[in-house]
């Protein structure tokens, strides 16, 4: 099973909630025969992602990363799985560490970021 985001906002953290979802996910997960559970998450504690330290309290582990694409730009980086079978993604580009975009480019979109950045 994947969720695709585990995140709680500010005035809600402190109460418990994040423990609460995720024990329900494991819940759900068991007794849907599945077989473990796998949540996108980053090397350190961004917004909108899990938090790699929290994760880990809970006990689950890095089961895969993706190092640099050796086509990319230097300074962007990448983020994207394909959640078969749901038609939905997770993407997300940065640049030199700052959020640009959650839409999946064309490449003319992507050449117009590109020159915007002077890249």
């Amino acid at each position: 099973m994947y969720i695709d985001c585990l995140w709680v906002s500010g005035q809600f953290k402190g109460h418990g909630y994040s423990n609460l979802l995720l024990d329900a996910y494991i819940k759900d997960s068991k007794e849907k025969g599945k077989k473990g559970l796998v949540i996108l998450s980053s090397r350190k504690k961004m917004g909108f992602l899990s938090d790699p330290k929290y994760m880990g309290y809970k006990g689950f582990q890095t089961g895969d990363s993706v190092g640099r694409h050796e086509d990319m730009p230097e300074g962007f980086v990448l983020y994207y799985t394909n959640q078969c079978p749901s038609p939905f993604t997770t993407f997300s580009l940065f640049y030199d560490g700052q959020f640009v975009t959650h839409e999946i480019l064309s490449e003319k979109k992507f050449d117009k970021i590109l020159a915007d950045k002077g890249v």
